[in-house]
């Protein structure tokens, strides 16, 4: 008899989940499962009982799937996954027609997938990308593509390490394709800017030079060659770097000569200008830049891009970067508060809705705008300045950006239809509803909160958004206020907002509204003498109740791996986890802490130090070796930020002060989504952190993503630290 070989069942990770559209099916394929095997043991004479008998033929699971316990569902769905997963590994798909309509699932293989999640990546969804890319890998999780893909979005969501191990794995296996090798070299400079010294740096920089060099070597292309040349001007490596750049600079120039598409054309000029500067041709670099500046206009990201690279071989290089600074200028981000109309009747009329005056108001925010090279507009959206100023913008054919306070019911209520109505709640939806399906649209908080406060932190939103905004292109910040001199009679107006924008540093102008309506009308009207930020008018009047708003941060933890402690894990990781982290929380100083078991929750009212709070809370659980202390080495902290108004009272259980609000459910519901080891923020956290000018950290947006428990859709920032404008410079200079 030939002698039994071991039995070594084959099947997919089955750490890796089916996407959520699945689980009905799988859950309604596991209930057939148990029917036909409960169908097949009855037909054999079996029959239910408490214990199973193979002798009587008695069984317990012969119950309904329903009665069947968890552990022995959990077999049922196991199998129907597989199968699931067999099927589409074999190139079949599956089709869901619900309510007339029909859903392909995983249809077309992951060549499908990869087009979508790439188009996605760009439209700047990471999350959603990744969220994609993740299903489609339980189905195809030896796809090289798939695989590279996910490491590239990865790194984008600042999990470099991750992004990194995939990559090498590929190369190991033995993918040495240029887009491997160059994700992988990518990989590595991202790890030197977020080095803690110069050598680490210059090892990773020196790794990723090695890469984009074999690269170039093996595949020719332009991108690794230029990258490869660049990075070796910055180790020091100046001969190399020009015969690299040299290389490159033909090669370009050979493909520029065969009439490439605008968005070929873009990368060409754009290396070609790189390259010119490594020869040390500032003038043609110029020249090339101005080229590329006027092929990717709209792909603001890309010209940053370019202008950042540039600007680190200047620096690196010296000379005057003002003709490469003047070739790739952005258009500016302009922050705008306007007058609103006032109310039918009123006596001391500031901006009646007076046909002429609007038309004039128009001309010359629209004139104001042409001179500024407008290319971003951020404002709210109340009847007159503010509606006119986003509809210029439009207009121009620029980006736009509306702000509520709250939601749109409550405030075209409250801010557009009480001014008289007419034709600006119309004009109003027609602005909202261009912007909305853009994802350039933002409700400060849900509904409002009262005292004022939801103005205040509308201003301060649009603030962060701008200034945002400004950061990530490297564009001009310029905020108008269309304003007539006096203080604000209502919440919200430009006196508030200039005196705010002063306060910042922020580059400001106005617009006179009374000189407007003075030549309009063509009379002299009783105005200031000067327009100048107003003083403040005080706090604003408690709500019922008792309760002020305040705006606050607030920050939600949870330990990754904490079910899992054995009870002997638990004294350990009270007094070594949670000591340290009590340790950090007296450091940065919340003004309220809590926790429950392996759950921390902190309130601060500085956003700069809750930021830095989570990123240190985030380095001290991934950098101590828990093993050392009797704690699973998998130990690890999802981190998430928001901030917005909530109210400080005093908890009648509790017996001691507290804070709550919607915003404080929000915050709650970002943390489950977050990845373990990141720090995730909502944008109200990233723009009011970028309002108050904090420079210890950077907020990268990442994507949309749902909150947990269905709490809605709403835009994700990656917290890091920020990474220094010459790190990359010290490496030569230390080198």
């Amino acid at each position: 008899m030939p002698e039994t070989k071991p039995y070594r069942p084959v099947v997919m990770d089955t750490a890796a989940k089916l996407p959520p559209e699945f689980e009905n099916l799988i859950e309604s394929l596991a209930s057939n499962i148990h029917d036909v095997w409960a169908s097949q043991r009855m037909r054999e004479g079996w029959t239910y009982g408490p214990q199973r008998d193979d002798a009587r033929k008695t069984h317990p699971d012969l119950v309904p799937y329903a009665d069947l316990p968890e552990s022995e569902k959990s077999y049922d769905r196991n199998t129907a996954t597989e199968t699931i997963r067999r099927i589409v590994s074999l190139g079949y798909g599956f089709t869901k027609i619900e309510d007339g309509r029909t859903q392909c699932l995983f249809q077309d293989g992951p060549e499908a997938v990869i087009r979508e999640c790439t188009a996605l990546r760009k439209a700047g969804e990471s999350l959603s990308a990744y969220d994609k890319i993740h299903a489609a890998l339980a189905a195809w999780p030896a796809d090289p593509g798939l695989r590279r893909l996910a490491a590239l979005v990865l790194a984008d969501l600042g999990a470099t390490e991750r992004a990194n191990a995939i990559l090498r794995t590929l190369l190991n296996e033995g993918h040495r394709d240029a887009e491997t090798l160059g994700i992988l070299a990518r990989t590595h400079k991202d790890l030197a800017l977020a080095a803690g010294d110069a050598k680490e740096r210059r090892r990773q920089l020196t790794e990723a030079l090695r890469l984009y060099a074999q690269s170039f070597r093996e595949h020719k292309g332009y991108y690794a060659g230029i990258n490869a040349a660049t990075l070796a001007m910055l180790l020091g490596q100046a001969d190399d770097a020009v015969r690299l750049a040299g290389a490159v600079d033909a090669q370009c120039r050979r493909a520029m000569a065969a009439t490439p598409s605008p968005h070929e054309a873009y990368y060409l000029t754009a290396t070609l200008g790189e390259a010119a500067l490594l020869l040390g041709h500032a003038d043609a670099a110029a020249q090339w830049y101005h080229q590329a500046a006027t092929l990717g206009r709209g792909n603001w990201k890309d010209i940053h891009s370019t202008k950042r690279n540039a600007r680190l071989l200047l620096a690196c290089r010296g000379g005057d970067a003002s003709a490469v600074e003047d070739a790739l200028r952005l258009p500016a981000t302009v922050l705008f508060c306007g007058q609103r109309l006032d109310a039918p009747g009123r006596p001391d009329a500031r901006f009646p809705d007076d046909p002429a005056l609007v038309e004039a108001v128009a001309e010359v925010l629209a004139s104001r705008a042409k001179a500024l090279d407008l290319g971003f507009g951020f404002a709210s959206g109340a009847a007159g300045g503010d509606i006119l100023f986003l509809e210029s913008v439009l207009r121009q054919g620029a980006e736009a950006r509306l702000v509520l306070p709250f939601d749109r019911e409550h405030f075209v209520a409250q801010c557009v239809a009480r001014s008289g109505a007419g034709d600006w709640p119309v004009r109003f939806a027609a602005v909202h509803d261009a912007l909305e399906p853009l994802g350039r649209v933002a409700c400060a908080s849900d509904w409002p909160v009262g005292g004022g406060e939801d103005f205040d932190f509308a201003q301060r939103y649009l603030l962060g958004a701008a200034r945002l905004n400004a950061a990530r292109l490297g564009s001009r910040l310029v905020a108008l206020a269309l304003w007539d001199g006096r203080p604000d009679d209502a919440p919200g107006g430009p006196a508030a907002a200039a005196r705010r924008w002063e306060q910042a540093g922020v580059e400001y102008a106005v617009i006179d509204l009374a000189a407007i309506r003075q030549r309009v009308a063509g009379i002299r009207l009783d105005t200031p003498a000067s327009v100048a930020p107003a003083r403040d008018t005080g706090a604003a009047a408690p709500l019922p109740g008792g309760l002020k708003p305040e705006i606050m941060t607030m920050l939600f933890a949870d330990v990754a791996g904490y079910s899992r402690l054995r009870e002997e894990q638990i004294p350990p990781f009270m007094t070594r986890f949670m000591g340290g982290v009590a340790e950090l929380a007296d450091r940065f100083g919340p003004v309220m802490r809590n926790t429950w078991g392996d759950g921390l929750f902190c309130v601060f009212a500085d956003p700069r130090a809750a930021g830095c709070f989570a990123l240190e809370l985030a380095a001290f659980v991934s950098r101590t070796p828990w093993p050392e202390f009797g704690l699973p080495g998998g130990l690890g902290i999802r981190t998430a930020l928001h901030s917005g108004p909530v109210y400080r009272c005093q908890d009648p259980v509790l017996g001691r002060p507290n804070y709550t609000g919607t915003h404080i459910s929000r915050a709650a519901r970002f943390e489950p989504i977050t990845p373990k080891g990141q720090v995730y923020a909502s944008e109200a956290f990233a723009v009011l952190a970028t309002a108050s000018g904090v420079e210890d950290f950077a907020c990268e947006y990442v994507g949309r993503i749902e909150l947990a428990k269905h709490y809605g859709v709403f835009p994700a920032y990656l917290v890091r630290r920020a990474a220094q404008a010459d790190a990359v410079c010290e490496v030569q200079a230390k080198g």
